[in-house]
């Protein structure tokens, strides 16, 4: 709804759903596909991916050709449960074509 997606899990632990949220954070799609980025630098405009598909080659690009695909990631709920459970729910805007990932 409104172009966001709802996604709820369960994980063991609250680092677990820590983890978790990081690793979508990484998520990114560069000229040459689907990627994950493996390095930020600190002082420069560039970003370190590795492509997820074929040869899982790592290669460096400009910020501004790498986009996030879970951009405004929200964790809007968690819950213990007595089965040593936590359970959570996640928000993030909806990638479209006419909406392209930050």
């Amino acid at each position: 709804k409104d172009g966001v997606v709802m996604l709820t899990g369960r994980a063991r632990s609250f680092d677990d759903v820590s983890e978790f949220m990081r690793g979508l954070n990484n998520v990114t799609r560069c000229p040459r596909g689907l990627a994950r980025v493996v390095e930020r630098k600190r002082n420069g405009g560039f970003l370190r991916v590795e492509l997820v598909e074929g040869r899982r080659e790592v290669l460096e690009y400009p910020r501004n050709q790498v986009h996030f695909f879970f951009a405004g990631l929200e964790l809007k709920s968690t819950e213990a449960s007595a089965q040593r459970e936590v359970g959570f729910t996640l928000f993030f805007p909806v990638v479209t074509e006419d909406r392209p990932p930050r």
